[in-house]
């Protein structure tokens, strides 16, 4: 009778630990991003930019729209998710070893 994160407990996101790598990525960004519509298909192979691959993961929501400069605000949905995807990315980033 505990509630646990099983919805991240399902899988691992080693395809996105990689890319996150590749791309350098600083995490602090993933609390806040602002996209505009173009960017949510631009996952296609080659891509650097690791954003539409989590969002289309699940691992971030549209969180808000501004409808003048049709941008879109991305978040976690949920702190489970949030803290899940986070910590398996620290021993990633807080490795010496490069």
């Amino acid at each position: 009778m505990e509630f646990r994160s099983y919805w991240f407990a399902t899988g691992t996101p080693t395809f996105l630990i990689e890319l996150l790598k590749k791309s350098d990525y600083d995490l602090r960004r993933l609390e806040s991003i602002e996209i505009d519509e173009s960017q949510f298909t631009s996952y296609r192979a080659g891509n650097t930019d690791p954003i539409p691959v989590i969002y289309q993961s699940g691992y971030l929501t549209i969180k808000g729209y501004d409808e003048r400069f049709r941008i879109y605000k991305l978040g976690f949905p949920n702190d489970e998710v949030k803290y899940g995807f986070l910590n398996s990315l620290i021993p990633y980033y807080t490795s010496l070893s490069g």
